[in-house]
C-alpha cells in the first residue's frame, strides 16, 4: 500500500474494479449463502476482519475478541460490505462513531454500551467536549466519503449492492489522496499523522 504496488496499484478505476471483483466477493458470498453463517472470533477482528464478522448471521466472541472499523486510521473507508451490517448490529450512532474514529470494541466490556442505538457513548460531563472533537481530528479526506459509502447507510435508504458500489468507488478515490499516503506512512513509522485535507 505504501509503494502503490500489488493490490494498491493502478488507476482509480483499476482500484474500484479490484474492490468490486476481488475483495467484495467475500461479502457477496456471505450475503448470498442459503445457510446460516457464524463468525467465531477469538482475537482481533480489525478492518476486513470486522466486516467479515458483520456479514455473518451470528457472531460468537471470546473474551480476547476485539472489533474495529479501523479503515479511517489508514485514510480509507469501509469498503468491504460489512459496514452495511455494522450499523444494524451496533446502532447508527455507534456505527458512525466507530467508523469515524477507528476505535476498538473490546469484547469483555461490550455489553456495557447497550443499547448502542440510543447513545454512542456514556462519559462524565467533563470528558464530553474532548470526545466530541475526536472524529474531526481523524483523516479529513476519508471522513466525508465514509458517510454516504455505507458505514452509516440506513437500511431503508440503500440496498446492499448499492452500498458495495458506493464503497468501491469512494475507496478508490481516497486511495489516491495525499492524506491516505500520509496515514499509511505514519502507521508504518509509528507516529501521529499530519493531515492537510488533500
Amino acid at each position: 500500500m505504501q509503494a502503490g504496488t500489488g493490490f494498491a496499484a493502478g488507476s482509480t478505476l483499476d482500484l474500484r474494479d479490484r474492490y468490486r471483483h476481488e475483495i467484495q466477493r467475500i461479502s457477496h458470498s456471505l450475503y448470498e449463502l442459503e445457510v446460516p453463517t457464524i463468525a467465531a472470533v477469538n482475537g482481533p477482528a480489525i478492518g476486513l476482519g470486522c466486516d467479515v464478522a458483520c456479514c455473518c448471521d451470528i457472531r460468537i466472541a471470546a473474551e480476547s475478541a476485539r472489533f474495529a472499523e479501523s479503515f479511517i486510521k489508514l485514510g480509507l473507508i469501509p469498503g468491504d460490505g460489512g459496514a452495511f451490517f455494522f450499523q444494524q448490529i451496533v446502532g447508527m450512532s455507534k456505527a458512525c462513531e466507530l467508523s469515524f474514529t477507528g476505535d476498538t470494541i473490546v469484547r469483555a466490556r461490550s455489553g456495557a454500551h447497550r443499547p448502542w442505538s440510543r447513545a454512542s457513548s456514556r462519559l462524565p460531563a467533563a470528558d464530553r467536549g474532548e470526545r466530541a472533537g475526536r472524529p474531526h481530528r481523524s483523516e479529513p479526506t476519508a471522513q466525508p466519503a465514509a458517510q454516504p459509502s455505507g458505514c452509516c447507510a440506513k437500511p431503508s435508504g440503500h440496498r446492499f449492492q448499492t452500498v458495495l458500489e458506493l464503497s468501491a468507488a469512494y475507496q478508490a478515490i481516497v486511495q489516491k489522496t495525499d492524506d491516505h499516503h500520509e496515514a499509511v506512512n505514519a502507521a508504518i513509522e509509528k507516529r501521529a499523522p499530519s493531515f492537510t485535507g488533500q
